[in-house]
């Protein structure tokens, strides 16, 4: 019950953060260096990833080598302490970010919307400096007079009895969700949290499951730099077309690969009943 409730909780933990970091990235940062910053979330994320995978692959060395030495009670502690290094192991970033937290300054964005105009020209100040400070703040002006003309014109549209749920809103919106979803549970939710049971259902012992692991993580890290070099140069309808490709080829290849796997299965329980009835006599 309390590892399901830790499961739970940094599920939810890692959903709140995945938003609000990006959103913090883009409200904070200008508009020329707003794309990169929130790539190098996604990078520094990767990084992330390959620590993970490090400290996993340290633990089933460690693990794999107390097997290696026959001992069976001491396997099983060697993995009970392995398993509770890597909770212990994987806090230590947590706390940097939390207690790092506390030093940064909030949105100027956020400060804006909210009517707190003079701390966030403060934010900014501290930021940019007092000339690139007052750009920006215009900008955040000349944006917010945009979007209460939007409102306006919504309210018109509103009122002329024409409704929100046209196709020209809903098709957006729900293509939005949609690639958001697909994205999710196509990556990281679906392949990297689990790669290491994949493997090993696939055969691979312990430690070489892991070293699996952690090639695939390196590799998406790299990856995640080739895609930050080349998203201003092919556009991200172009990356994304690739990646998705990619995506599909994969899991299509792991499910045919597993799938013949699977037919050659063969259910020996009765054989085994049989054996077990036929030896008890003499048992």
């Amino acid at each position: 019950g309390i590892m399901l409730l830790g499961r739970i909780l940094q599920g939810a933990s890692a959903g709140i953060v995945g938003v609000v970091v990006p959103l913090y990235l883009a409200e904070c940062l200008s508009a020329e260096s707003r794309g990169k910053g929130t790539g190098m979330f996604q990078f520094l994320l990767t990084v992330g990833l390959v620590f993970a995978a490090v400290v996993g692959l340290l633990a089933a060395s460690y693990v794999g080598g107390v097997e290696n030495s026959g001992a069976s009670e001491e396997t099983l502690t060697s993995a009970k302490i392995a398993w509770q290094a890597i909770f212990w192991v994987c806090a230590v970033p947590g706390l940097f970010l939390f207690f790092g937290s506390f030093r940064l300054s909030e949105s100027p964005r956020y400060l804006f919307r909210r009517g707190r105009k003079d701390e966030a020209m403060a934010v900014l100040v501290r930021s940019y400096g007092d000339v690139r400070a007052k750009e920006v703040f215009d900008e955040m002006v000349h944006i917010e007079e945009e979007e209460k003309q939007k409102a306006e014109e919504l309210k018109k549209q509103s009122s002329s009895g024409e409704s929100l749920l046209q196709r020209k809103y809903v098709y957006p919106f729900v293509l939005a969700v949609l690639v958001l979803a697909f994205t999710q549970a196509t990556g990281i939710n679906s392949v990297l949290n689990y790669s290491v049971k994949v493997f090993q259902q696939a055969g691979l012992e312990g430690t070489t499951a892991n070293w699996a692991d952690f090639t695939i993580k390196v590799v998406n890290c790299l990856m995640t730099i080739v895609a930050m070099i080349l998203v201003d140069r092919k556009g991200r309808k172009f990356l994304l077309k690739i990646g998705t490709a990619g995506i599909v080829v994969g899991l299509l290849g792991t499910g045919f690969l597993f799938n013949n796997v699977e037919k050659a299965r063969k259910d020996v329980t009765t054989d085994v009943a049989a054996l077990l009835a036929a030896q008890s006599p003499s048992v």
